[in-house]
């Protein structure tokens, strides 16, 4: 009997040793250490207090907050169960099994965590300085596509057909380089986060330096827009059960959750501070504007809709133009729009009878820079700075430039030229003496005319003698023959812009795809030959193909193709892309292949592959006859094998 009380003892002792480590221990906390976060949730934690050593940061404030999220997962997945004083981790393991609660629970932590990391690098200092002054030259190893800049850090994205580069600004030093594209991808103020286009579709956030993915997200680049100091705007798919397919939210990165905006539209295609009304935002939708003021409270930002109208202003278009001091944004469709931000006034700018195809900002709010031509078979392309105030114009001296790709870089305040390989930062655009915007015009004009009527006679005397050295060609070389064959074709070309002149006076309504081009980008491709094309004198033609990608954009496309020797055009258009139309022309005719649904009309023997000729001007008359439009993008080469739009 007394080895058996002395057995029972020694297990009470036990008992009572093994329930002493839960002593103290709270119900939550025991639920937590028999099912704890996920691998997933522990890694980013441990990220996230790396980060916040690292920049100094409030480390037992994330702790404590951290710990109350632990306490809420516990009660809510637990919900009345409650842990016995002497319950081993597997038996409440056992007693929760088939439990979903705490699955969710945890994706939702992981997110918080997330956010978390994402508000550290959102309020961190800009990732490079701004420097002063800043370097005349930014330098990459090879061509790239339009740059993406930080507001406020000294960092830049340039991107090729296939891999972008981080680069510091005033080094030039590759910070990172990576696969992939941005598709309208941009940096967070500081630099610290960048947005590019996933895989499988939709977008990644990145930190920057490192190419980390923080988040995933289903919508495009394009409309995923920063908000300085809280988080950012965007669209996402509506939760199930509701009658809408997106929802418009805003992503509080400080308080880690997503808050819905009640606003009525699919997608945001801008969002624009009110200049004077601190937190007061602008979103910019197809066809609707509305005003949203964020608050800041105890438990993170909420968001009131302060008013929401119908616009005609399109704010979606890659050439928008927002003025240097924020008070008003532009863009150029032919005639130049102006939207005043603080009165929502919308109004077009007087400068008709100029054809207006690209604004910038400058570092003065008053002036703008333009691309602009007037109407008429000569397609001489000029810039001006426009000034708002005095309503003047001053043509730049191109003569003191490498190049008239013109960019504005918003971070230095600067306008600069994309010189194919670098970037040069201009300290003042070279302008001749303003005029009179009427007078300057007017001059223009007259200087169009005086060109047109020049060139009319080479072109007469180029086909004169061009008979006479086709008689005398006869027997010549096939070399020789074929000089002659491309003179003739260059003289047809001239003779079809002269002819289409008239059509290129205005962008007629009436035109037959005007429905299709309302909204849409017309961009062209253009070369004389496919580089793998067969032809010469004496030789059958046998058609080279080209490839043609089309990506994804936040417009419609309606694509221009065009060429002299006859062309395959084999188009890829990828998941997402909204081709509209296909426009294909060529002196020799050439086919599409790929094209989808999308509309192909043929647009006779016009070609072009070079800005500034006869053959363009005549090919953008018949693009204007058709849809309405000019071409807004072009890329020409004398020869080719593979194109990009979307760029």
């Amino acid at each position: 009997m007394d080895q058996v009380l002395k057995v029972l003892g020694v297990l009470a002792v036990a008992a009572a040793l093994a329930g002493c480590g839960n002593l103290g221990k709270s119900n939550e906390t025991r639920i937590n250490d028999a099912i704890p976060p996920g691998s997933a949730v522990l890694a980013s934690k441990q990220r996230l207090e790396v980060q916040l050593k690292a920049m100094g940061q409030d480390v037992a404030g994330f702790e404590q907050a951290y710990q109350q999220r632990l306490l809420q997962r516990a009660r809510e997945c637990g919900k009345d169960y409650k842990v016995s004083l002497f319950a081993s981790s597997e038996s409440v393991r056992d007693d929760l099994a088939g439990n979903t609660c705490f699955a969710e629970s945890d994706a939702a932590l992981e997110e918080w965590l997330v956010l978390q990391r994402m508000a550290v690098l959102l309020t961190a200092p800009p990732l490079r300085a701004l420097a002063k002054p800043p370097a005349s030259f930014i330098s990459s190893n090879s061509a790239f596509q339009q740059p993406v800049f930080a507001a406020k850090a000294g960092v830049v994205v340039l991107e090729t057909d296939s891999k972008y580069r981080l680069i510091d600004m005033q080094t030039s030093e590759v910070l990172r380089e990576a696969e992939g594209r941005l598709d309208g991808g941009t940096l967070s103020a500081n630099g610290r986060l960048l947005t590019v286009a996933a895989a499988d579709g939709g977008m990644e956030v990145l930190e920057s330096a490192t190419g980390e993915v923080l988040a995933t997200y289903a919508v495009s680049p394009r409309r995923f827009h920063w908000l300085e100091g809280v988080g950012a705007i965007f669209s996402e798919p509506a939760k199930k059960g509701t009658q809408r397919r997106t929802m418009i939210v805003l992503l509080d990165a400080t308080a880690g959750k997503r808050i819905p905006i009640p606003l009525d539209a699919a997608s945001v295609d801008q969002v624009l501070p009110v200049p004077g009304k601190p937190n007061h935002y602008l979103l910019f939708s197809p066809r609707r504007l509305a005003e949203i003021a964020l608050q800041k409270g105890k438990d993170g930002w909420s968001v009131q809709l302060v008013s929401e109208q119908p616009t005609q202003f399109v704010a979606s278009d890659r050439g928008l133009a927002t003025a240097v001091d924020g008070s008003y944004v532009v863009v150029a469709q032919g005639q130049l729009r102006q939207f005043l931000l603080a009165d929502r006034q919308h109004r077009i700018l007087p400068l008709q009878p100029l054809l207006i195809n690209a604004v910038w900002a400058t570092p003065r709010s008053d002036e703008l820079l333009l691309r602009a031509r007037v109407a008429g078979p000569v397609f001489d392309y000029r810039h001006y700075v426009y000034s708002l105030s005095r309503q003047t114009l001053a043509q730049v001296d191109s003569t003191k430039l490498t190049s008239t790709q013109f960019i504005f870089i918003p971070s230095l305040q600067r306008n600069g030229v994309i010189d194919q390989t670098k970037i040069q930062v201009l300290e003042e655009l070279p302008l001749l003496p303003a005029q009179a915007a009427s007078s300057a015009i007017a001059q223009y004009q007259e200087e169009a005319r005086v060109a047109m009527s020049t060139r009319t006679q080479q072109w007469a005397e180029m086909e004169s003698n061009l008979r006479d050295i086709e008689l005398a060609a006869a027997g010549a070389s096939p070399e020789h023959q074929l000089l002659v064959q491309r003179a003739r074709a260059a003289l047809a070309a001239r003779n079809q812009a002269v002819s289409a002149a008239p059509a290129a006076q205005s962008r007629s309504a009436n035109a037959p795809l005007a429905a299709l081009a309302g909204n849409a980008r017309i961009e062209a491709v253009g070369v004389y030959e496919a580089a793998n094309g067969v032809h010469g004198v004496g030789i059958q033609r046998q058609a080279g193909s080209i490839q043609v990608r089309v990506r994804r954009s936040n417009a419609p496309t309606i694509l221009v193709l065009s060429a002299y020797e006859p062309v395959n055009w084999m188009l890829t258009v990828e998941s997402g892309a909204n081709l509209q139309a296909v426009l294909v022309g060529g002196y020799h005719q050439g086919q599409v292949f790929g094209a989808g649904n999308a509309r192909i009309m043929q647009l006779g023997r016009n070609y072009a592959y070079k800005r500034g000729d006869g053959g363009y001007s005549a090919l953008d008359a018949e693009v204007q006859r058709l849809t309405g439009k000019s071409i807004g993008v072009f890329q020409g080469r004398y020869d080719g094998t593979t194109f990009v739009t979307g760029l």
